[in-house]
């Protein structure tokens, strides 16, 4: 992926070019994922969120394919408490049993409010890769389209940061690379929230862009909340 360029720009300023640099990609951790992401009803899923405040408690849920929200109980039949550690990490395990489909685990922090979504899949089938959650209505965060070939624009749209806060935003690629995104005079790309909180932009993959699942990270600078948003580049 080095000196691949990537086009795009905010929604509201038309044809802003902007461009990915590779950093080293110890410089921006993963703050969320599941093990394994896909597997038929009754599989345990691992999962791990980072970014909470030190030993906050964390309310777990899950959205379905079909739009609605189940509770996660424990075994005792009560509501299950999940408590990040002294570094902000929850890690917990569950059992999900339903419909093939994918669903999004929700972690959100009692005190802080940060919240991430995890997609991952139910499949009867063989193992699969799970491509970027399809439903906006249930998201924080989302892209459209969600997946397409080199080439394709990518419209991002990410809620819950600070009124006019400024986001930070860049790309993990495939490979493990990270890219950040800058404007075409070479600088970081200035992406500000809107008065709601709301920040929304585009990019264009290149047409060289190498196929596989790719993830727009965008960053408050000043609340530290973050989400991640997946998106594919197609064969």
């Amino acid at each position: 992926m080095s000196g691949v360029r990537w086009f795009g720009g905010l929604v509201a300023v038309l044809l802003l070019l902007v461009g990915l640099v590779a950093v080293p990609p110890a410089a921006y951790a993963q703050d969320a994922n599941v093990e394994p992401n896909v597997g038929p009803s009754g599989t345990e899923f691992a999962f791990f969120a980072t970014g909470f405040d030190d030993n906050e408690q964390v309310g777990v849920w899950i959205n379905n394919p079909d739009g609605s929200i189940s509770e996660i109980i424990d075994e005792d039949g009560d509501e299950f408490v999940v408590f990040a550690n002294n570094e902000g990490r929850a890690d917990w395990f569950t059992t999900v049993t339903g419909p093939d489909g994918f669903y999004g685990m929700v972690a959100r922090g009692v005190d802080s409010g940060y919240e991430v979504v995890i997609p991952f899949q139910l499949s009867s089938g063989a193992d699969a890769p799970v491509p970027p959650p399809p439903s906006p209505d249930v998201l924080d965060a989302n892209v459209e389209p969600n997946a397409g070939p080199a080439g394709t624009e990518f419209a991002f749209f990410a809620e819950g940061f600070e009124s006019g806060e400024q986001v930070g935003v860049w790309i993990n690629a495939p490979d493990g690379s990270v890219f950040s995104v800058l404007d075409g005079d070479g600088d970081v790309l200035a992406l500000f929230a809107n008065d709601e909180g709301r920040a929304d932009w585009t990019v264009t993959s290149p047409s060289d862009a190498p196929p596989g699942f790719y993830s727009m990270v965008a960053n408050g600078l000043d609340s530290g909340y973050e989400v991640v948003i997946p998106f594919e580049i197609l064969p």
